[in-house]
Parts: C-alpha cells; sequence; structure tokens
C-alpha cells in the first residue's frame, strides 16, 4: 500500500499541459515531455497516457496533411527532371538527393513514431492502471 500512495502522489503531479504553459501544445512537445519523463524515471499515471494518446491523434492529421503536401513536391519535381531525362534510375536519385525528400521521409518517421506512441501509451494506461489495482 504504501508503493501505491506514493505512486499516486507522485502522478498526481504529472500534467501534460501544466509544464507548457501558454506555449501551443504540439506533437513534438508532447512526445518530449514523456520523453523527459522516462529518462528521469518518473512515474506517469494512467490518465497522463491516455491523455498523451488523445492528444497525439488530434494533432497527428496536421502531421499527415504536412507529409501529403512534401509528397506533392517530390512528385512534381520527378515529373520536371522526367521531361529533361531519359532514365528513371537517374530522375530518382536526383530527386533522393534533395532536401525536400530528405524532409518527407523525416515527416514519415516522425507519423509512424507517433502511431506507434499512441499504440504505446494506450497500453502502457491499461497495464498502469492494472498495476494500481492489484497492489
Amino acid at each position: 500500500m504504501p508503493r501505491l500512495a506514493a505512486l499516486n502522489m507522485t502522478t498526481q503531479k504529472i500534467d501534460l499541459s501544466k509544464n507548457m504553459g501558454k506555449e501551443k501544445i504540439t506533437i513534438d512537445t508532447i512526445l518530449g515531455q514523456l520523453k523527459e519523463w522516462v529518462e528521469n524515471k518518473i512515474p506517469i499515471s494512467p490518465t497522463v497516457w491516455l491523455d498523451a494518446a488523445i492528444k497525439l491523434n488530434a494533432l497527428k492529421q496536421n502531421e499527415t496533411e504536412l507529409l501529403h503536401k512534401m509528397q506533392q513536391m517530390v512528385a512534381q519535381t520527378k515529373l520536371t527532371l522526367l521531361k529533361d531525362s531519359k532514365s528513371v534510375a537517374e530522375v530518382k536519385i536526383k530527386v533522393e538527393a534533395t532536401d525536400v525528400y530528405r524532409f518527407m521521409k523525416d515527416q514519415e518517421e516522425k507519423i509512424d513514431m507517433v502511431e506507434e506512441q499512441i499504440r504505446i501509451s494506450k497500453i502502457q494506461a491499461r497495464l498502469s492502471e492494472n498495476q494500481m489495482y492489484n497492489q
């Protein structure tokens, strides 16, 4: 029972929006805060894990729209380069060498990471809740 009481006291103080003040909440701020708590071994309550999953899911649409714009830019670059080249392989290499392509790949990775964090947060919320009730 003392362990549960200590866990409740610690986790009650943790709030995703508390430390952010009037700053706009973004995917980067949520992931950064979770990372900081995990690195510092600060227990996170089930409600905070669930809150993180909900916020990440809500904000993911902006990131997906950005990815689609980047994919369109890359496709337009391919079309432009194809007019001047006869080799599709050459065009592919030229496009992959651009900053837009690199940013697009980074954006794809970010979205994958957000989706995985949403899954992990939901599982962690369930596990934490079960752990609290089983002690």
